[in-house]
């Protein structure tokens, strides 16, 4: 859906949507598992990580829209819209 093009969003799915059966990761924080693995990683391993991850941020940043109701105390990618 991400590689699509068109003027259109992707909204962020709400934690514990889907199906445990056809995705092993529903109700997981599955970006914050990611940044948590940064942090204890070695340096030069969280860049590289860091590094594979970039893209798939901002994309992620370009197909969703802010919630301004948000917490600021929360994490970037859970400061998302999850539905219109």
């Amino acid at each position: 859906m991400a590689y699509k093009p068109g003027p259109w969003v992707m909204y962020a799915a709400p934690e514990g949507d889907g199906c445990e059966c056809c995705d092993p990761f529903t109700g997981a924080d599955v970006r914050a598992f990611l940044e948590e693995l940064c942090s204890s990683l070695s340096s030069s391993s969280a860049r590289e990580l860091r590094t594979l991850l970039k893209p798939l941020d901002e994309r992620f940043l370009a197909r969703t829209l802010n919630d301004p109701f948000a917490s600021p105390r929360d994490p970037w990618w859970r400061r998302r819209l999850e539905a219109p």
